[in-house]
């Protein structure tokens, strides 16, 4: 909200009017009136809320504890700035104005750090209060204006017990310095700011975006105490980088209109939860990475009670925003933090998620629908409850060869004057680390499908470090085995009925497609002859998972196998 410069001289004429009438009541006595104070408050809220143009509030005033309704037992703290750099705060105590106070107030920005001095009683008026006119006043939103345009950065030292936070201007010159440690009172504050308390002092730091903010809250956080590192478990899987690229891919509504736009995906999710709908009324229910919040919609529609819609990507701006348009605020309740991280109020009847990417484990989402059990009531359920992984060897020389001749680019002998075939080999190794996503015919199966199931009633997020799954094929046809192919099926399992999404080749086409994985080298099988071995899924700080396949068949003793990087999969499909 911006006020042109009529606006502004208006506001401050109310301002110094308020003013006035507070001067006046110092010489009659030394109460002022509840009503007489609100009145002003409200004044200066204005003043401060709709400065100038590029002026942030929050460098203007800060109201605490809810001044506009002043409960006599509740103190309450406004600070506001002058033209001298001093801030004046005004304590209600016992409903009645106890104490006025002054200290030295600096207001920085990386959007901003506002530095609040809490005060102390120096005397029942501070005379420089009432000495401001509209000039002053207006010089001071100019000189906010101002600061709004700094450019600063933001240092942190991580020590053992403390942190020093270090804030630099454009110059490099140290503007203002603090030092945290595991006493600290520090909290978030709205999507993309946070709260520091230190000794007298509280600094309001506000980022330009919320992926800056994570990134410094993590940063911060990292020497917590026990308890806060205990529920951080997703800073200790999670490359920073890989987080910040992750959340940052998922905060773009293009992403997310891929995903609902998948029908399969969508409709699939609303039919589990609308045919058990007994299971969902009247019912508290966790979103868990809830992204859009099409899930929490579903659950409201299915009559819950309450949702808590957990997202820590920048799309929970979205997502509270839909929920306001949706006239479902008072029902729908968007927590903003990984679900390693944020608190819920209370315990919830059912847990919903789409925790899916590609081969079932890719993203390493699972591992948080699995912590958030830890917010579950005895009996309550989680949708959806279970998933089967299926594997298969097929056939495919196409697919072989196509694959292995993306590398002839590095079999040119003279590219531009330049011998690349040194890098031939590096260059199959490295195309053939890449899982491939696509579909196909199931006729090139050539064993039925092994299945490997993951319960999320029973599993913990410690199971998903490391799957070993076993194989053994009964070959059906005889003839080159080029890899093995991967799909999955999730269950919804309500009390009246139990749901499956499936992403099997013999269904309709999904978003997660179907993942193949080559062998280095083809083995050939005959019909009835057994194909053994195991697939190992190593998880890593990238948020996916390294894969390891050794296969054999038994009969002639050939083996083959390969390593894969399911964070680097080739997209084929396209």
């Amino acid at each position: 909200m911006f006020l042109s410069n009529r606006k502004v001289d208006a506001v401050c004429r109310c301002l110094i009017q308020f003013l006035g009438v507070i001067k006046d009541h110092q010489d009659v006595s030394k109460n002022v009136t509840k009503d007489c104070f609100v009145e002003l408050v409200r004044k200066i809220i204005v003043l401060g809320s709709a400065a100038a143009e590029g002026a942030t509030p929050a460098n203007m005033i800060i109201v605490m504890d809810g001044t506009e309704t002043l409960l006599p037992e509740k103190r309450s703290y406004l600070r506001t700035e002058t033209v001298n750099g001093t801030v004046d705060v005004h304590q209600w105590v016992d409903g009645r104005l106890e104490s006025w106070g002054a200290q030295h107030l600096h207001s920085i920005s990386p959007l901003g750090v506002t530095l609040q001095g809490s005060g102390s009683g120096i005397s029942w008026m501070d005379s420089k209060f009432f000495s401001m006119n509209e000039d002053q006043i207006q010089g001071e939103i100019q000189l906010a204006k101002q600061r709004q345009h700094q450019s600063l950065s933001l240092q942190l030292n991580t020590g053992t017990e403390e942190t020093e936070l270090i804030i630099q201007d454009g110059d490099g010159v140290c503007v203002s310095k603090f030092t945290v440690t595991r006493d600290t009172d520090c909290c978030r504050v709205g999507s993309q700011s946070f709260l520091i308390t230190v000794g007298c002092l509280s600094a309001l730091l506000q980022f330009r975006t919320q992926s800056e903010f994570q990134v410094f809250n993590r940063q911060l956080r990292r020497d917590d105490d026990p308890e806060k590192k205990q529920q951080s478990v997703f800073d200790k899987r999670t490359e920073d980088s890989m987080a910040l690229q992750y959340f940052q891919f998922y905060g773009c509504l293009s992403q997310q209109q891929n995903m609902l736009q998948d029908y399969l995906r969508t409709a699939t999710y609303q039919k589990a939860i609308l045919l058990n709908e007994a299971d969902f009324k009247d019912k508290i229910v966790l979103d868990v990475g809830s992204g859009s919040g099409i899930l929490s919609f579903f659950a409201i529609q299915a009559g819950a009670k309450r949702v808590y819609a957990v997202e820590a990507s920048p799309v929970d701006t979205f997502a509270e925003m839909l929920v306001k348009s949706n006239r479902l605020s008072d029902r729908i309740i968007v927590l903003s933090g990984r679900i390693e991280e944020v608190s819920c109020p209370e315990e919830v009847d059912v847990i919903i998620s789409e925790p899916i990417g590609y081969m079932l484990l890719n993203e390493r989402m699972l591992e948080g629908y699995l912590h958030s059990r830890k917010w579950l009531k005895p009996k309550g359920m989680m949708f959806p409850t279970y998933s089967d992984m299926h594997l298969a060897p097929f056939n495919d020389e196409q697919l072989y060869i196509e694959h292995y001749a993306r590398s002839n680019f590095w079999h040119q002998t003279c590219f531009y004057g330049v011998n690349l075939s040194g890098l031939h080999s590096s260059a199959v190794d490295e195309f053939f680390k890449q899982p491939i996503v696509d579909t196909f015919d199931m006729s090139i199966l050539t064993a039925k499908s092994v299945k490997h199931c993951v319960n999320f009633m029973e599993a913990k997020a410690e199971d998903l470090q490391r799957l070993e799954i076993p194989f053994v094929f009964k070959l059906l046809q005889s003839g080159l085995i080029h890899g093995l192919a991967f799909w999955f099926d999730v269950a919804f399992v309500g009390s009246k009925m139990t749901v499956w999404l499936s992403t099997a080749p013999s269904e309709p086409l999904t978003h997660w497609y179907q993942v193949r994985c080559l062998f280095q080298t083809p083995l050939f099988g005959k019909v009835g002859q057994t194909l053994s071995g195991t697939v190992q899924f190593i998880a890593n700080t990238r948020k996916s998972y390294d894969i390891h396949i050794t296969a054999v068949v038994d009969q002639s003793g050939f083996k083959s196998g390969n390593s894969l990087d399911l964070k680097n999969p080739f997209f084929r499909y396209a």
